[in-house]
């Protein structure tokens, strides 16, 4: 229990709150067993106590009726210790308060979005004659899900009783962000909340208030545009005339203000990425030339091979399992292609997607590209192998079904060329 005064109905748990002029406290409601605010204003001075009390009872009972998901609703009202009270909805969650950085600006996005139900629950109180009379960061709740309420009616006001209230001498709101003529004590009227709201819009989007000589927001938070600026410039005017008129009017011009920003921005991030795509395909189709013109550096460690996959016998008809696609045939000739080193011979393979290359000598790796995937028919029994010779080199054999070697494929080996001697293969004079 906290010492605060006693409410019949309540159970005072903690003081959450305290301002120049009232003090918030978490009760619990005992009909109902629910979690509530109590907010407890000030007492005014003896004189105007039955002025005090009347006029809030008749603006408690107009804000009861306020049924807007984004404003909290109030329960009940009454005084204690000659100190008027509000219960209203207890909203679990923050302030914007506390989301807001000294000197550093919210992201322009989220601020907007806040923003807009903002200025949609103060133009429902204004269609309903309402005015707010204290708009600041500290009064718009933030609930668990981001889901934004506007809070702290204790001081809202009929709007055509305001002249005869502030002439009582009775001075509300906070000072940074009213509006000259509420400051000063002269008649309110819609305009006065506009400005708070603009004050308000200017410190989320800027991380500063508009205190004397201020600067263009975007001046302070480079990612807002001129549009943005001159809604929240014209928001700010130190005149009620030079505003806009309505709440509903300055949401709608900073509403566009921001789509054409967001228009902009997402024009910016599809022309960044059609660039970046282009210059990707560019530099691709410049690299995949470069491979098929340039030539190919030797390699620098001549007692190194390339990598090789493992030889081994193969009951297959295709020589060494190449596999390559006839439309992705090179252009190019046997005679073209001698002049290349099997380095390059090897890259030129590798690029038209051939396989087994590794293993093959300069002869075979042009007859490899200029031929593609030639099926090799070989009669039942018959396999293919590759072998390295005394110097290094690699030699084909088709190897019949009784063991003997052969350098050509069956159905090229002549009669006299019947049979090899495997103990002394034919000299092989290729690179």
């Amino acid at each position: 229990m906290v010492d605060a005064p006693t409410i019949p109905g309540y159970e005072i748990l903690e003081l959450v709150g305290s301002g120049g002029s009232s003090e918030v406290y978490l009760a619990r409601q005992l009909s109902l067993n629910r979690p509530v605010a109590i907010k407890l204003l000030d007492a005014a001075p003896a004189e105007q106590r039955i002025e005090q009390s009347a006029r809030f009872q008749r603006e408690a009972e107009l804000l009861a009726d306020v049924s807007c998901p984004l404003i909290v609703s109030v329960f009940d009202c009454g005084v204690t210790q000659q100190r008027p009270f509000l219960v209203i909805e207890f909203v679990e969650g923050s302030t914007l308060r506390e989301h807001l950085v000294d000197g550093e600006p919210m992201e322009w996005q989220r601020a907007w979005t806040i923003l807009k139900s903002v200025h949609e629950a103060v133009a429902y109180l204004h269609a309903r004659g309402i005015l707010h009379r204290d708009i600041k960061p500290e009064n718009v709740l933030l609930d668990e899900q981001g889901n934004v309420k506007l809070g702290d009616l204790g001081i809202a006001s009929i709007g055509a009783e305001v002249g005869s209230v502030t002439q009582s001498g009775q001075f509300v709101g906070t000072i940074d962000y009213m509006a000259p003529e509420q400051r000063h004590r002269l008649p309110v009227d819609g305009r006065s909340d506009l400005f708070s709201l603009a004050v308000m819009a200017y410190e989320m989007l800027t991380g500063h208030k508009p205190i004397g000589s201020f600067k263009p927001p975007s001046t302070l938070n480079t990612t807002l545009s001129g549009a943005v600026d001159a809604v929240i410039l014209r928001g700010l005017q130190r005149d009620a005339d030079d505003r806009y008129e309505t709440v509903p009017e300055y949401a709608e011009a900073l509403d566009k203000s921001f789509a054409e920003q967001n228009r902009t921005v997402n024009r910016a991030a599809i022309c960044l990425a059609v660039a970046i795509c282009s210059f990707l395909a560019i530099a691709g189709y410049a690299a995949a030339h470069l491979t098929k013109s340039a030539p190919y550096a030797p390699t620098t460690n001549s007692g190194a091979a390339a990598p090789e996959a493992n030889v081994s016998d193969s009951n297959t008809n295709n020589f060494d399992s190449v596999s390559f696609d006839k439309q992705h045939r090179p252009r190019l000739t046997a005679e073209e292609l001698r002049g290349h080193t099997v380095v390059e011979l090897r890259a030129i393979a590798k690029e038209n997607a051939l396989t087994g290359y590794s293993k093959l000598r300069k002869a075979e790796l042009i007859e490899l590209i200029v031929q593609g995937r030639n099926q090799v028919s070989l009669p039942s029994g018959w396999s293919t192998r590759v072998t390295t010779d005394s110097l290094g080199r690699r030699i084909r054999w088709f190897i019949s079904s009784d063991g003997r070697k052969f350098r050509k494929p069956p159905a090229e080996v002549s009669d006299d060329e019947s049979e090899s001697r495997p103990s002394q293969p034919a000299d092989d004079t290729r690179d």
